[in-house]
């Protein structure tokens, strides 16, 4: 189980535990409420700006400060259909983005945080500018 408490105090964490500021994580999966599961993604997965760009492809890195692999699938037009980021690692990522195309933000869901019963976490995941 996952305590999100502010600090490392028995009273942060019975607080956390009372207020149901926890996530279960078995095997590959984190079971727990959206506020909470989004933070935490938001705080581990952090997408690079472009380091490589042509008329046709852009070319970025997605790093997961995360111990847990995430395994996430696109649910709109922009983006690889999956992607798989390693813990503790980086993924390169090449799209094909002609230039006359900004590279918009790519909705998907992770399919290993489970927000409620067969409900990934909805996220979104934005190339920063070069």
């Amino acid at each position: 189980t996952l305590v999100f408490a502010p600090e490392r105090s028995l009273d942060a964490i019975q607080a956390a535990l009372e207020e149901g500021r926890t996530a279960v994580w078995c095997e590959n999966r984190l079971y727990g409420r959206e506020s909470e599961l989004s933070a935490l993604f938001a705080a581990s997965v952090h997408v690079r700006p472009p380091h490589h760009r042509t008329e046709e492809h852009i070319s970025f890195r997605i790093d997961n400060a995360c111990e847990l692999d995430l395994e996430l699938e696109r649910m709109g037009t922009m983006g690889p259909k999956t992607l798989r980021l390693p813990a503790r690692s980086g993924t390169m990522v090449r799209l094909r983005v002609p230039t006359t195309m900004p590279a918009e933000a790519m909705s998907y869901k992770v399919t290993n945080m489970l927000i409620g019963p067969n409900q990934p976490l909805p996220v979104q995941l934005v190339i920063p500018p070069r």
